[in-house]
Formats: structure tokens, C-alpha cells, sequence
């Protein structure tokens, strides 16, 4: 940037003027000199990032003093030129940019340090391919404001300076991006709570840098025509004293501030409506333990006194652990009813190797952990269903084969028959689960109320009858019917009449009944056996799960029944309700919409 016009300065020779010259031609090449290493550390510091290299992370930290000692030659240059030169008007506002655009640079510098600190602590942590292509746009952004605000600075372009600021907007909208996949990334854990927040520490060190680069077109066009971000000239046309010029430093210091602190509160306030959304609770703490930070989920207003309590000093007792620089976890169950399970994390925040604070993230496990207990349920009792009945089929063959008793053989041909239909009936029922879980609607159809208790009837009569069991099926209307697969249908119905029929005493009645209720159809079956007790009422539709083993075994039950009703049901669109008291009996309630 050259100096304005030829006239001598007064009072100086026409040599001094050509040093003075030659000084501020020097300054304004250090500092486009100082320009490009801060860009080149914005390129290199990305690849750093993206790489995960500890080793191009130390060096590129340690390189940062080279740009902190050109940055401290070039403001002690440019004092030196204004307290011995006398500079007025262009050549006085230049040397006073001059040391507000070495701040930018030199803190632009920083940022990008404070992002290769970041990647050093997420060391080894994964990043998706999107966080990775946003990073890499924000860095190249961020480098191109950059650029744009030097050229504006070399060429004394007041346009280019000025358009820096809608320029920036990119990058903006980059960072709330970048937001918006770190919360995705992390709620399909993808990456854990502590990279997230470097994440997203580093996206806002990125839009900073562009904060940065349009203070500088903001210092190119107070330079180039006096102007001053959201305030009076304060330039005359004689122009300002060296005084005025000094008294306003503090105001454009003043406007630039709160122009970031703007920037800074909208990105806040963001964040904190994304993380207002999560599916999980996140509490932020100080250094001296103390929240600042609680989302809604946090604040525990959906827990009773007792469960708040708990999770509250459970949550305590973990930010103490982050504040000593490690991790924690725990579990807090709630038996209810309903039953309920909660997740609680915490992680330290790090700043240079130093726990600064402290995150705990709260989350509702119960789906989680209730799938759980059914996988492992299921894979024992899978294995036990199947092993038992091929196991006493095997021992009684080799019996038979070693036996000519006719009484023994006719006994053990018996059992043989029993145990070969028990397994028979579990890969069946296991076949029709399997059926069932495709969701197949291509045999949908309206179906009569009365034929599908027809079709479960009938199942369950003879045993009925061999037990002195009255089913009793409530009139229903002829025309009475329900969207769906007959077969489906009578098996459901007739799983909860065969069911009700094993656990009833004999001489006992099991009633089925149909009503139409406007846009849905109830089915229910009730009877009057042994009840189920509320603690396993949860439970009963899991697969092979017996409220009585025992007694299951000894009627032949696979343990497979009810959670085919389920599945049913959900096939159907509808709901199943229970109620059922021990010694009183239960009543099944199923559901379905109308066509």
C-alpha cells in the first residue's frame, strides 16, 4: 500500500521523504508476508486435523512463534515510523490499521493452533465423510476470506474490503452445518461426546477466522476513506490530529468487539436450540464443578422426587470424576412400574492437557436394555427349548433299540411322540414368527368377526372338552368385520383361547366377545384361571418367556404363543391391552382399526 501523493512532507528533505517511503513500502511487505504464513497455517493446520498426525500437530503448534515474532517486528515498526515520522491524514491511518491487522493475522494464527490442539486430543477418534467434506470447505473458506482481505489490503481495493462481509456468510452457514452432522453423528454414535465438542470448538475457530478476515476489510476501508464500522467519521476535511486519531482506536476496537460478540450469541444460541432437541440429557460444569448448562431432558422435570434425587447426586459424583481428568459411567434403574434404565457419562473437558470442565450426558436405555435381556433370553432359551426335546428323543431311541419289553416300548413309543410334537410345535411357532415379522399384507382381506372365533373355537375344542372347559362366544353381528389375514387373525385369537384354556381350573368358562367401536373393532378373550401377576405383565410377549414353567412343560406349551399375538397385532395396526389378577383370571383385549 502505497504512500499518498508526492508533495514533501513539511519540514522533511527530499531524502528523508524517500526513506520514510521505503519504511512504509517495507512494513506493508511484512505484513502481506505475514498474510501468507497465516494462510498457509490455515492449510496446513486442516490437513493436521483431517490426517490425525501428532507429529505435523507438534511441529505446526511450535511454528506458531516464527509468526508472533514478525508480528511483534512489524507493530514496533510501524510505532517507530509514526512517532518519528509525524505522519498525517492516509499514511497516519494506515500505520494505526497496520497494528489492528497484525492482531487479526497473528490471531488467526492462534485459532488454527487451537484446532491442531483440538485434533491432538481427539487423537484416533473417527470422523464421518460429512464432518470431514465441512471441515474441509470451512478451511477453505476460511483461507479465502483470507486471501480476499490481503488483496484488498495490497491493492487498496475499499470494494473488495467492503464485500468481505457477505463473503463471510458461507462460512456462517458452513458452521451451522457443521452443528447440525456433529449432533447427527454423535446421536448415531458415531462419535462420542468429547469429540463432538472439539468438533464443534473447531468449526467455530474456523468462522472466527472469517470474523477476522473481514476486520481486516474493515481496517483496508477506514485506510482507504476514513470509515468507521457503525459510527461518524471522525475525519474532517483538514484532517484528524494524531490525538483524534488515537481517542478513536477505542471506539473501532469497541465496534468490532461487539460485531464478533453478535456472531458469537447468534451461534449460541443455536447450538443451543439443537442441543434443546437431543433424545438425551447433557449438563455442562465449570472447573469448580459448578452447571452452567443443563438442556431440557437435564433439568429432570419429568422424574418423580426420589429418581430426580438419585440421578442428580449420581450426575455430581461423575463431574467430580471428568474434573480429575477421567471418564465415568453409570447406571441408574427404576423399577417403576414402568420399569425404566438410564445412561449416565461424563467426560473432562481438556485444554492443553488440563481438565478446564466437565460434560454429563443422561440417556433413556430402557428400550435398549430391554432388548437386551430378550436377545439374551431368547438365544438360552432357544437353545434350552431346542436341546431338551432332541435330547430325551435321542435317549429314548437308544432305549427302544435295547428293549424288547412290549409294555416298556409301548411307554417310551409314547414319550418319543410327545417329545417329537413338542419340538415339532416350537419350529412351527418359530416359522410362523418369522412369517409373521415380514409384514405381509398382500393377503389382506375383510374378515368376518364370527369366522375368525369359528377358526380359534375350534382349535381348542377337543382339549376343552377333555377338561370340562365351556367356551362361550358373545353374539356378534353378522357383518362385523376386520381388515386383515384370516389365518393370522385365528391364530392370534386362537393362541389366547388355547392359552386360557391350559391355565384354567376345570369346569370353568373362557368367554369371547366382539364390539364395534366407530373406527375400530375389540376382540376380547377372558377367563377365569390363575392370573398373571403385575411384575410380569411386561414380559409375557417375549419370546419363550412362562409366567410357570412348570407348568407350561406339562401342557405342551412352546412359550412362543402370546408373542405371536403380538406380532399380529402390530402386523394389523392395532393394540393389545391385559388385564389380570392371580386367582381372578385375565382378559386379552386386541384392537384392530377398520379398513
Amino acid at each position: 500500500m502505497s504512500s499518498t501523493g508526492d508533495a514533501p512532507i513539511p519540514g522533511k528533505p527530499m531524502q528523508h521523504r524517500i526513506k520514510y517511503h521505503e519504511e512504509l513500502d517495507a512494513l506493508r511487505n511484512d505484513l502481506l508476508r505475514l498474510g501468507a504464513m497465516v494462510c498457509e497455517t490455515v492449510s496446513r493446520g486442516t490437513e493436521v486435523l483431517l490426517n490425525g498426525s501428532l507429529q505435523d500437530a507438534h511441529a505446526l503448534i511450535a511454528e506458531d512463534a516464527v509468526i508472533n515474532e514478525l508480528s511483534l517486528s512489524i507493530e514496533h515498526a510501524s510505532y517507530t515510523i509514526m512517532v518519528r515520522q509525524a505522519p498525517i491524514a492516509k499514511e497516519l491511518r494506515n500505520l494505526i490499521a497496520t497494528q489492528k491487522l497484525v492482531g487479526e493475522l497473528e490471531r488467526s494464527a492462534d485459532l488454527m493452533v487451537n484446532v491442531c490442539k483440538a485434533g491432538r486430543r481427539m487423537y484416533g477418534a473417527p470422523f464421518t465423510p460429512k464432518i470431514r467434506d465441512v471441515i474441509t470447505a470451512m478451511s477453505r473458506e476460511a483461507n479465502k476470506l483470507l486471501k480476499l482481505s490481503l488483496d484488498a489490503y495490497a491493492q487498496s481495493d475499499a470494494a473488495l474490503a467492503e464485500a468481505l462481509g457477505d463473503i463471510d456468510d458461507e462460512l456462517d452457514q458452513l458452521n451451522r452445518d457443521m452443528v447440525e452432522e456433529i449432533f447427527a453423528a454423535h446421536a448415531a454414535n458415531e462419535i462420542d461426546l468429547g469429540a463432538a465438542v472439539q468438533l464443534a470448538l473447531v468449526a467455530r475457530y474456523y468462522e472466527r477466522i472469517g470474523d477476522h478476515a473481514v476486520n481486516i476489510g474493515e481496517r483496508v476501508m477506514y485506510i482507504e476513506t476514513g470509515w468507521l464500522p457503525d459510527a461518524d467519521r471522525l475525519e474532517s476535511s483538514s484532517g484528524p490530529s494524531v490525538l483524534q486519531q488515537r481517542r478513536s482506536l477505542p471506539n473501532i476496537v469497541e465496534q468490532v468487539s461487539g460485531h464478533t460478540r453478535d456472531r458469537t450469541s447468534e451461534a449460541i444460541s443455536a447450538l443451543e436450540r439443537a442441543v434443546a432437541t437431543l433424545p438425551l440429557g447433557l449438563v455442562v460444569a465449570d472447573r469448580t464443578g459448578t452447571i452452567f448448562f443443563r438442556n431440557e431432558f437435564a433439568k429432570l422435570d419429568q422424574f418423580d422426587s426420589q429418581e430426580s434425587v438419585l440421578l442428580e447426586n449420581k450426575m455430581r459424583e461423575l463431574i467430580e470424576t471428568a474434573l480429575t481428568g477421567h471418564s465415568g459411567e453409570e447406571m441408574s434403574d427404576f423399577w417403576g412400574p414402568p420399569r425404566r434404565s438410564y445412561e449416565l457419562r461424563s467426560l473432562p473437558v481438556m485444554v492443553d492437557d488440563e481438565p478446564v470442565g466437565a460434560t454429563v450426558v443422561i440417556e433413556d436405555v430402557t428400550e435398549r436394555s430391554r432388548l437386551n435381556q430378550t436377545r439374551r433370553d431368547f438365544v438360552a432359551n432357544m437353545s434350552h427349548e431346542l436341546r431338551t426335546p432332541v435330547g430325551a428323543i435321542s435317549v429314548l431311541a437308544e432305549t427302544l433299540i435295547n428293549n424288547r419289553d412290549p409294555e416298556v416300548v409301548a411307554r417310551l413309543s409314547e414319550r418319543l411322540h410327545r417329545e417329537s410334537f413338542r419340538l415339532g410345535n416350537t419350529i412351527e411357532d418359530l416359522l410362523a414368527l418369522s412369517q409373521l415379522e415380514s409384514g405381509d399384507e398382500d393377503k389382506f382381506e375383510n374378515v368376518l368377526v364370527s369366522d375368525i372365533f369359528a377358526d380359534a373355537t375350534e382349535r381348542v375344542r377337543q382339549s376343552a372338552v377333555s377338561h370340562h372347559i365351556t367356551l362361550e362366544t358373545e353374539a356378534t353381528n353378522d357383518g362385523l368385520t376386520i381388515f386383515g389375514d384370516r389365518n393370522q387373525l385365528s391364530s392370534a385369537v386362537g393362541n389366547l383361547v388355547d392359552n386360557a384354556a391350559k391355565y384354567s381350573e376345570p369346569g370353568s368358562t373362557i368367554q369371547l366377545a366382539a364390539r364395534s367401536l366407530g373406527d375400530s373393532v375389540e376382540l376380547s378373550v377372558a377367563d377365569r384361571g390363575v392370573g398373571i401377576p403385575e411384575s410380569e405383565l411386561e414380559r409375557i410377549f417375549e419370546r419363550f418367556y412362562r409366567v410357570d414353567p412348570a407348568r407350561s412343560r406339562q401342557t405342551g406349551g412352546t412359550g412362543l404363543g402370546l408373542s405371536i399375538v403380538r406380532h399380529v397385532v402390530r402386523n394389523h395396526h392395532g393394540d393389545i391391552h391385559v388385564e389380570s389378577r392371580e386367582g381372578e383370571g385375565s382378559t386379552f383385549t386386541l384392537r384392530f382399526p377398520r379398513r
